[in-house]
């Protein structure tokens, strides 16, 4: 019997002019770029009913949808057609077996591609089956509501011919021998999967689809490889599940699509129906739905067969609600894969009960850090054998959030809960404390550590980008320390004279954590631009200016208008002269803060400048339009695009800028890593600058510095935890932030000791202390990287008191970046960059942009 869990989609006869189905509730009117291509089959093409069947009958498997004069017509349900050769007439019946109706001359009107006409239905032919596919009656009842209440609508079509109903005739009889879907010596650098360790069933080899690894870098490959052998459970662990924690660029989403094809169509068991024979749940931000159904087109093209179905909100518009869509995806062959956002995914969990699905993907899944929010529990009660989770953020600090994700990926590897606490997590966090002096508890905690990551090396995989750097783009990084304007300077000192600052930096009260965030975002705020401060209350009740007198009303309104900062007319200059020294350069803009944000867009709109903008307001249904169309668009129609971090800072490719502005930065390295990593991915094709804006002597460059230092400064401390940050920050800290540096062209540079003139030239006191370095380094690169920040931040922990360590904290991590004083000699120095060699030209000496730049080029 045919293998029908890998549905046929007829196409368009006429490729060049036709239209292409879109994503679920309607078609995308477009023309197709090139002809599709079919699979090789050696078949000579033949009219569509030449030979008659010894029976005198043939079935087919067909899509049937009610007749109604829509635009846009969704199908209803999957159903079976059984044509009698003798006398050339068909009929029709559903998946329950209840009759739709009769279709004559049959052999004229079926077998062009098109959708024909039975009784009151609409029908199109998906495939040649060998029996009747008609569910047992026993279920009926039940299938006929599901079925019947559903819209689905229309996936992408495909050219149906006779030859290609042949060519999966005998593609599906291949499943039942021992010969690969693929043969491999016909396939130049084959990719083959490892074979089951053991089995009591004839074996063959699982091939991967050559046009697909034709298309795999080294990496991606052993990533396919490694995610396979995992989501089998042929690796050395009890489990069938994976990480794949690759950094930002290395092409998880195509790995991942390998695989899932290949699971798809494919097992190493001879006689047995394909891996994923079932469903494929892919859960993601909601930013990222779009992209990957883009990422399917574009690997897997439109003529092998795939369905997938994307839940992006557009579906609204052709009147199915989600939950009946979903209910469609269950019970029906239509779709194979099933795209959703992480909230979306909740709201219809009770729908996606009774789909069957042998593999769910979580990307972005480091989200999934906490097992009592209720994603997790949601994707946690489908019981999916096979998980998989894509990441780029590595889990830096907290062994809890660790043991979270590999427990979900492969429940109980690491024992239960108490007994990760108990063999690991105690004893190396004992090891790992300030205080410890105890050489035997460091040697148990260290040895406990090494463990842990041998153990944890079996079902997670990460690289860094060093992997893809040589097939990209050169990339540059540049950091900016802007001089304050003298406003700024006022209102800095109008808050350090304030009575609440003092007891704030004393730590008195029962509210000093509270008073510290706000503090920490007055402060941000003043870097970014003074009129963020007209509606700030923390700011306007601790100066006396929240009462309504008159006096109070217009200081209020005067401080509105005061947009400017330091950093505002650095990035003014910068793009005024991106704009004029480039002729087809485009810039992204990167801000953690919506308000500041409309500040930006406002001072392009006063440049003239055309911009888009994506932030968390932006409508999901709109995000991957808005991206695309930036990526293909001409400078003149859309020179900048805004973006918000923590809206789009995640998985969104923006190829189409080749600039990148990060205007503030995060507590959390992390964010502003994967923020940066927009544009400097697979699809760049000019060499890429990242300029990071900070001001100098202020908290900017506080954060700047704590981010190099402690690097386990992640989003706990701006995560509405209030109970655990009461000790996070001891009293030095918070000095330590709220100190304004005015002396000095940079304070990072002054903490380093860094004797050099500022020349740009690469600083020979970098081989200082190398031996010690190279031992931090072999820590840094031992895989997986979770454990290894863990461990970065606790060898310097206990020297982390002396101001000495620090300096060489701070040199360690800016090794390879070049100092250069644009004040000094700086100006003669060739930074690898026009303009930012224009930049330090023109600037004014009495009046700089900019007081000192890190290179790294």
């Amino acid at each position: 019997m045919l293998n029908l869990n890998t549905p046929f989609r007829p196409v368009n006869s006429r490729p060049t002019s036709g239209s292409v189905g879109g994503s679920v509730g309607g078609s995308l009117k477009c023309p197709l770029k090139r002809p599709v291509k079919r699979p090789s089959s050696g078949l000579t093409p033949s009219p569509p009913i030449q030979k008659k069947h010894k029976s005198g009958c043939r079935n087919f498997s067909v899509l049937w949808r009610k007749v109604t004069q829509r635009k846009n017509k969704p199908w209803d349900g999957d159903g079976t057609l059984h044509l009698n050769v003798d006398t050339d007439v068909s009929f029709v019946k559903d998946e329950d077996g209840s009759f739709l109706g009769k279709v004559f001359n049959s052999q004229k009107r079926i077998f062009d591609g098109q959708v024909f006409k039975c009784g009151g239905y609409e029908c199109q032919i998906n495939e040649e089956v060998d029996v009747p596919q008609v569910k047992p009656p026993l279920l009926q009842s039940r299938l006929k509501t599901q079925v019947r209440t559903v819209k689905v609508s229309k996936p992408k079509a495909v050219v149906v011919s006779t030859p290609s109903l042949r060519l999966i005739s005998k593609t599906q009889k291949r499943m039942a021998s021992a010969d690969p879907l693929y043969d491999p010596n016909g396939i130049e650098n084959p990719l083959i999967m490892v074979r089951p360790p053991s089995s009591d069933i004839p074996v063959r080899d699982v091939v991967v689809d050559p046009s697909v690894s034709g298309m795999l870098r080294p990496h991606q490959r052993e990533g396919v490889k490694f995610l396979y052998e995992c989501v089998m459970g042929f690796g050395d662990f009890k489990g069938h599940g994976a990480i794949l924690a690759d950094e930002m660029g290395l092409g998880k989403t195509l790995q991942a699509i390998a695989l899932i094809w290949t699971l798809l169509k494919q097992t190493p068991y001879v006689g047995e129906k394909p891996i994923a024979a079932g469903k494929v749940l892919i859960c993601c931000p909601v930013t990222l739905v779009n992209n990957w159904k883009n990422e399917f087109d574009k690997w897997l093209g439109d003529a092998r067969g795939l369905n997938v179905l994307a839940i992006d909100g557009k579906q609204r518009s052709f009147h199915q609600s989600d939950k009946q869509i979903i209910k469609s995806f269950s019970t029906t062959k239509v779709y194979q894969i099933l795209i959703i956002g992480y909230e979306k995914m909740q709201s219809v969990a009770s729908e996606l009960e009774d789909a069957t699905i042998d593999l769910v993907i979580c990307d972005e899944g480091h989200r999934l850090k906490n097992s009592s929010n209720k994603v997790f529990k949601t994707l946690e009660s489908f019981k999916i054998k096979r998980r998989i989770i894509l990441t780029g953020t590595p889990i830096q600090n907290d062994l809890t959030e660790f043991y979270t994700l590999i427990n979900f990926t492969n429940p109980n590897v690491l024992g239960s809960f108490k007994d990760f606490q108990k063999n690991f997590m105690k004893p190396i966090l004992r090891s790992r404390e300030p205080d410890c002096h105890n050489r035997l508890v460091i040697k148990v905690g260290n040895a406990k550590s090494e463990q842990l990551i041998e153990l944890t090396k079996k079902f997670i995989l990460r690289r860094t980008n060093g992997e893809i750097t040589k097939y990209l783009p050169k990339r540059s990084d540049y950091v900016f320390f802007a001089p304050p304007t003298k406003l700024q300077v006022q209102l800095f000192n109008a808050v350090s004279r304030t009575q609440k600052f003092t007891k704030i930096l004393q730590g008195e009260g029962n509210s000093m954590v509270h008073d510290s965030l706000s503090l920490i975002t007055t402060f941000r705020k003043i870097c970014n631009s003074p009129s963020l401060l007209e509606k700030d209350s923390f700011f306007l009740e601790i100066c006396g200016r929240d009462g309504d007198s008159e006096e109070n009303e217009k200081f209020r309104v005067d401080l509105g208008r005061k947009v400017k900062s330091g950093k505002i007319m650095l990035l003014m200059k910068l793009l005024s002269l991106i704009y004029q020294m480039t002729s087809d350069e485009k810039v992204v803009i990167i801000s953690n803060f919506t308000q500041v944000l409309d500040i930006l867009q406002k001072t392009l709109e006063s440049l003239r400048l055309s911009y888009s903008r994506l932030d968390g307001s932006t409508p999901s249904k709109d995000r991957g339009q808005i991206v695309s169309n930036f990526n293909n668009s001409s400078r003149d129609s859309c020179f900048v695009f805004l973006l918000s971090a923590k809206a789009g800072g995640v998985g969104l490719n923006l190829t189409g800028a080749s600039r990148l502005i990060m205007f503030d930065n995060d507590w959390n390295p992390s964010v502003d890593i994967q923020a940066m990593a927009r544009v400097h991915r697979e699809g760049q094709k000019k060499p890429v600058k990242i300029y990071r804006l900070m001001t100098r002597g202020y908290i900017d460059e506080k954060i700047f510095q704590r981010q190099l230092i402690k690097t386990n400064l992640s989003d706990r401390f701006l995560d509405d935890s209030a109970g655990s940050n009461e000790d996070f920050f001891n009293h030095s800290d918070l000095k330590d932030i709220f100190t304004v540096d005015e002396g000095g062209n940079c304070n990072t540079h002054d903490l380093m000791l860094c004797k050099c003139k500022g020349t740009g030239e690469i600083n020979a006191d970098e081989d200082e202390e190398e031996e010690e370095e190279e031992q931090v380094d072999d820590l840094l690169d031992e895989p997986p990287n979770f454990i290894t920040a863990l461990d970065y931040s606790q060898k310097c922990q206990d020297k982390e008191n002396d101001i000495e360590q620090t300096q060489k904290q701070i040199k360690r991590c800016l090794k390879g970046y070049r100092h250069i004083d644009p004040l000094g000699t700086g100006i003669n120095v060739n930074t690898d960059d026009e303009i930012i060699d224009a930049l330090i030209r023109q600037q004014d000496s009495k009046k700089p942009l900019v007081s000192y730049i890190f290179g790294k080029y």
